[in-house]
């Protein structure tokens, strides 16, 4: 699966071997776009829709990839609990979104300190939920 990631990437950075003819660049067609060229318009925004859809196939890629971090019920694999764990051994493992709200969520059965390492670890992949728990800890140190 990561040598898939990584030629993806290698596609995505280098383009597609088959693109090697010139074309118009994206800058210059929504210039020609904003001079009033109807065609340049159409044609850059075939290119936006492209480029969106090329981001879309990578977060899929990558959503496919963190499948191998979770049963098939959706429960955290013990390597995955080892290899991402924010404190000792295996607990608290934060490696996307969801783990990190969970673990923002179950901080309260940590130490103070490590209270602290679960939030800053989690503002990486929930800065939202990672806000709220230090403005609530704010207010319970009060």
């Amino acid at each position: 699966m990561k040598l898939i990631m990584e030629n993806w990437n290698k596609f995505i950075e280098e383009g597609c071997p088959a693109d090697d003819h010139p074309g118009p660049d994206l800058r210059d067609l929504e210039e020609q776009c904003r001079q009033g060229n109807a065609a340049a318009c159409a044609e850059a925004g075939e290119i936006r829709r492209g480029q969106a859809g090329l981001e879309e196939d990578k977060e899929e890629l990558a959503a496919m990839m963190d499948e191998e971090k979770r049963t098939a019920k959706g429960n955290i694999t013990q390597d995955t609990r080892e290899k991402y764990a924010t404190v000792g051994k295996d607990k608290f493992p934060i490696f996307d979104k969801e783990s990190a709200e969970s673990a923002i969520k179950l901080r309260g059965h940590a130490s103070a300190a490590d209270q602290e390492r679960i939030i800053n670890k989690a503002a990486k992949y929930a800065p939202e939920a990672a806000k709220k728990a230090r403005e609530a800890e704010k207010k319970e140190n009060k």
